[in-house]
């Protein structure tokens, strides 16, 4: 296969680079994930997904200036459905330096990000680029004030509807106490901008790919039967010759039949409110919306207990200052838990509270344990199972995450740097009006990491 040859090419480039240049380091790393519940909904469609890693550096510092860049490569394995399978590439660039005036520095970071998956999942295709500029003023060596701003740009090869331009402006302020309680202050305002502007003449635009089959009246809400269960999927199971699970995760996507459309010709009309208009599942619908923004505040305090027992306690929130943005109410979430498509975060406001005990033993082990509560409030209704009768005018959420971590890592001398073994177990549990993202389920990851 040219995808796990590719990994292979990057791992020899790591050994030869770190073998004969100072400077030069990498990293190999394979991670496992069993899930119960791979695409975060009622159904409970568990997988386990694979991941191997690979990446090489060239990194130089001193007292005044730090500088990286890092290229690598990862790979995610499907076991039971292997068409859902994809490379990700990225290359990074950081550094740090002092601006000539005292406790002044500049911190800056670029980021070049390239996913490609297999032709049924095509549309997952994408770009991402990210560049970071950040003051960080050292008042006092117990207090630090840092300025950032970021701006990213995201674009598909297919749903050129969303691609996206996000600006974002962040305040930060870290004191660290003399009993040991480190208190980090956050406020940050982002600005989401779609680059395709021709959406905002109608509520709703149909993007169709091929003729429309029948749906599979055995599972209202999903797919069509047959091929189209693996080519786009929608919120329920595809089955036939794609072999996809279009489970919905915990965003955007929701079937809705509250339209049909007979042909690739014709049009949904221009709707003027929030209920979103399905057809197949080779037509993706999509709200409209140009620009939004939102502000994000977080309180973090730190406190060490003891030089091997430490606790931190975080809360924040985020509130919705003005615009739209847009999602698909038709869609095939995949292994998409955090995905702008599905669950962008411009479409809610939230409050979040998180509590983590972290035990450091033997000098090599670290254990933590946590919990995280957090209420979503979205911008669009819940409904039933059906997707036809509304519950509620605004879905809302309520998620409880515990987890429970276990890392151990060894360092050494000469060419082999340090190995890591993390093991993790979280149960997650989201209460949610809308009954298809109502669910539970444990998730267990496993893995190592060895650095040069």
């Amino acid at each position: 296969m040219r995808k796990t040859g590719l990994l292979f090419i990057m791992f020899i480039m790591l050994w030869i680079y770190e073998s004969v240049h100072a400077g030069f380091g990498g990293n190999l790393s394979f991670w496992v994930i069993s899930d119960q519940n791979t695409y975060q909904n009622y159904e409970m469609v568990s997988d386990v997904i694979m991941q191997p890693q690979v990446s090489v550096h060239y990194q130089t510092s001193n007292r005044e200036k730090f500088f990286r860049t890092q290229i690598g490569s990862s790979l995610f394995t499907f076991d039971s459905y292997a068409d859902r399978q994809y490379l990700s590439h990225q290359i990074e660039v950081t550094g740090r330096t002092n601006t000539g005036i005292k406790n002044l520095d500049l911190a800056g970071s670029a980021q070049w990000t390239r996913r490609s998956n297999e032709p049924l999942y095509k549309y997952y295709n994408y770009q991402y680029t990210k560049a970071s500029f950040a003051l960080l003023e050292s008042w006092r060596p117990w207090h630090v004030t840092r300025i950032g701003f970021d701006v990213n740009r995201k674009t598909y090869d297919d749903l050129m509807q969303f691609n996206f331009d996000e600006y974002r402006f962040q305040f930060q302020e870290r004191i660290t106490f003399p009993s040991k309680t480190t208190l980090i202050a956050t406020v940050q305002i982002g600005t989401k901008e779609f680059i395709e502007k021709r959406i905002v003449e109608a509520d709703v635009e149909t993007i169709v790919a091929e003729p429309v089959r029948e749906r599979n009246p055995d599972n209202p809400r999903g797919n069509a039967s047959g091929n189209s269960g693996g080519n786009s999927g929608g919120d329920g199971e595809g089955s036939g010759n794609g072999g996809g699970q279009g489970q919905g995760n915990g965003g955007n996507g929701q079937s809705r039949q509250s339209a049909e459309i007979s042909s690739v010709d014709q049009q949904i009309p221009s709707l003027k409110s929030l209920t979103p208009v399905i057809a197949a599942d080779e037509v993706l619908v999509v709200l409209s919306g140009q620009k939004s923004r939102q502000i994000n505040t977080s309180l973090r305090i730190a406190q060490s207990l003891s030089p091997k027992l430490g606790v931190v306690l975080e809360g924040g929130f985020a509130r919705h200052l003005d615009g739209a943005g847009r999602y698909l109410s038709y869609q095939d979430g995949g292994y998409e838990t955090d995905d702008v498509l599905f669950d962008d975060p411009y479409n809610f406001e939230h409050e979040s509270v998180s509590l983590e005990w972290s035990l450091r033993l033997f000098r090599k082990t670290v254990w933590k344990t946590g919990i995280e509560v957090k209420k979503k409030q979205y911008f669009y209704p819940a409904y039933d199972l059906t997707g036809l009768t509304i519950l509620s005018n605004n879905r809302e959420d309520r998620r409880e995450t515990f987890w429970l971590d276990f890392d151990y890592q060894i360092r050494f001398q000469g060419l082999l740097e340090s190995m890591a073994l993390r093991l993790s177990l979280q149960h997650i549990a989201n209460q949610s009006n809308d009954p298809f993202f109502d669910y539970a389920h444990w998730i267990f990851f496993g893995g190592y990491e060895i650095a040069f």
